[in-house]
């Protein structure tokens, strides 16, 4: 199972975690196929924020694992991670028991 957590201020989104495969074994075609759109969706993301919106943030990425924190929140960020959300949401109703999603605590 995937685990997607969202960390936040009182304010802003500060960033989140995704971990883990949507894989129950190496013939799951469909927990690929959540896999590669999770990786896709979180990769996009984090590239909105750091590239596009030119955040600072720090990333840490290794398979199957990554986690943005953004140093300098505002709405735009937010509107990125909400955007990501929504898509989790989404995937997750299509292909449940795949992702589970958690509302962090406030950082």
């Amino acid at each position: 199972m995937t685990k997607f957590v969202l960390f936040k201020s009182k304010e802003h989104f500060t960033g989140f975690e995704v971990s883990g495969h949507s894989t129950e074994n190496a013939d799951d075609f469909k927990g690929k196929l959540v896999c590669s759109a999770v990786s896709s969706a979180v990769i996009m993301t984090a590239n909105t924020i750091t590239e596009i919106l030119k955040k600072k943030a720090t990333a840490e990425v290794q398979d199957g694992y990554l986690k943005l924190e953004i140093k300098n929140p505002d709405e735009k960020s937010d509107l990125a991670i909400e955007s990501l959300l929504f898509h989790m949401n989404e995937l997750n109703k299509e292909y449940s028991g795949r992702i589970e999603i958690i509302n962090g605590g406030i950082h």
